[in-house]
C-alpha cells in the first residue's frame, strides 16, 4: 500500500482531512528525513506520494 498526501510542508496551514494510516506513515517517514528537523508539518490526504512531498522540504 502506498500512502499519499496532497500537502506535507512546513507550517500548519492545512484545510482538509488526513487518515490515521497516512499520519502514521508520515511520522515514520519524517524520522528518516533530515529536512524535517525543527519544522512543524501540515498534512492532508491527497495524490502526492509521501516520500515525494517530503523531498520538497527545505
Amino acid at each position: 500500500m502506498h500512502a499519499h498526501s496532497r500537502y506535507v510542508g512546513a507550517g500548519s496551514d492545512t484545510a482538509g482531512g488526513v487518515s490515521r494510516g497516512n499520519v502514521a506513515q508520515v511520522i515514520a517517514a519524517v524520522l528518516a528525513t533530515l529536512a524535517s528537523i525543527g519544522k512543524t508539518l501540515g498534512v492532508i490526504d491527497g495524490q502526492t506520494p509521501i516520500p515525494q512531498a517530503l523531498s520538497q522540504l527545505e
